[in-house]
């Protein structure tokens, strides 16, 4: 729920454009394909296979979104050995209202709620194959019932946007593995803010900031884990033209320690990078209009991590960790009502000793294949 938590809060996004109300129906359903594989020098390797479904709405100011999915997960590790989790994952349902033009701002109220139809109370040793959020994308069979209420505000004022987000994540207790029963994840509170300029040459400048406070984890009823508080700072700028555009992101992303109570069966870590160090991240990403329907794309990424405040002779020890990526993507409008999209990704990445591998550096390597089409009513 953490990783839509924190996403949320940049919905106001979507506010900086005036608001306007839909079509009297507008309606899109959307599914893919994803499948990745990774390997690394010890003779590991894994993957996944990912099929997810969306079907969004609109009615006037009213917005609505389901998604589900089916993944496949898998890997063979050099103690554990061979293991898999398969099966549906949890449902999300997000619901959302626009008020525009209210007081002088545009505004978004809304609920991303995360319904409990994924598995959970599996085996710890299996659970390690969905653990690595740089590895695959899903990394998690199943949660427990969350709600996140949030509002966001936006205002354009000349060549100027501001967009401004709260939301509170309520995070309901479920069976983490079979050996972490009653697992009560903290609640999470999120402040986002946005500020957008253009120039009419067709740059545009972006600062944002996000800020999260977790609560307390708790394990049957006993203090697991406090997280410590984050804080994300980026900068962007881009340049559109009619036929192409080019942008780059850069961020950075400071944790507090965050301070284990108990020790548990899996190494419980719900949100990416948990317990990792301070993370310093680019994107160079560019689009080009090959014709009126196609559109090719492409994304260079650099992530570094660094180590985090504990000991390196602690079992919560992590160490650096640098990643660097790469995807070229294609996308066809076939007609009116149906976009298909495809997408090539690699990736390398180098890892210092942490807990999923005790004392051993590991390099990995990976591929990635998305193939997606889009439908609207």
């Amino acid at each position: 729920m953490t990783k839509r938590a924190l996403s949320c809060m940049l919905l106001a996004v979507a506010l900086l454009c005036p608001a306007a109300p839909g079509r009297a129906a507008d309606f899109e359903a959307e599914t893919a394909f994803h499948y990745q594989a990774w390997s690394n020098d010890a003779d590991e390797d894994g993957y996944q296979t990912y099929v997810p479904l969306y079907l969004r709405g609109a009615l006037s100011q009213f917005r609505w979104e389901v998604v589900a999915g089916y993944a496949d997960t898998g890997a063979e590790f050099e103690v554990l050995g061979d293991r898999s989790i398969s099966g549906f994952l949890d449902t999300q349902l997000n619901l959302s209202y626009v008020l525009a033009h209210t007081l002088g701002l545009d505004w978004l109220f809304g609920v991303d709620t995360n319904l409990p139809t994924g598995r959970t109370g599996l085996d710890p040793r299996d659970l390690r194959v969905m653990l690595d959020p740089d590895l695959v994308s899903i990394v998690t069979p199943g949660r427990g019932l969350d709600f996140n209420p949030f509002v966001n505000v936006a205002r354009r004022w000349q060549n100027w946007t501001f967009g401004a987000g709260t939301g509170y994540a309520i995070q309901g207790e479920y069976d983490y593995s079979s050996v972490d029963r009653d697992y009560d994840p903290g609640d999470i509170w999120n402040v986002a803010a946005e500020i957008l300029y253009e120039w009419q040459s067709g740059w545009q400048a972006r600062f944002f900031g996000q800020y999260a406070m977790f609560d307390t984890d708790t394990l049957a009823g006993e203090d697991l884990l406090e997280r410590g508080d984050t804080l994300l700072v980026g900068a962007g700028v881009r340049y559109k033209q009619e036929a192409y555009q080019l942008g780059l992101t850069v961020r950075t992303i400071t944790r507090q320690k965050s301070e284990y109570r108990l020790v548990s069966g899996t190494g419980i870590g719900t949100e990416p990078h948990n317990g990792y160090g301070d993370e310093w991240g680019a994107d160079l990403d560019a689009r080009y209009q090959l014709s009126k329907a196609t559109t090719a794309s492409a994304l260079l990424g650099y992530l570094y991590v660094a180590e985090n405040d504990y000991d390196p002779s602690n079992i919560y020890y992590v160490g650096q960790r640098t990643k660097t990526s790469l995807s070229l993507g294609l996308g066809h409008e076939l007609n009116d009502w149906l976009h298909l999209q495809a997408a090539l990704a690699g990736f390398l990445m180098d890892d210092d000793p942490n807990w999923i591998h005790p004392g051993q550096e590991r390099s990995y390597q990976g591929w990635s294949l998305c193939i997606a089409a889009t439908t609207r009513f």
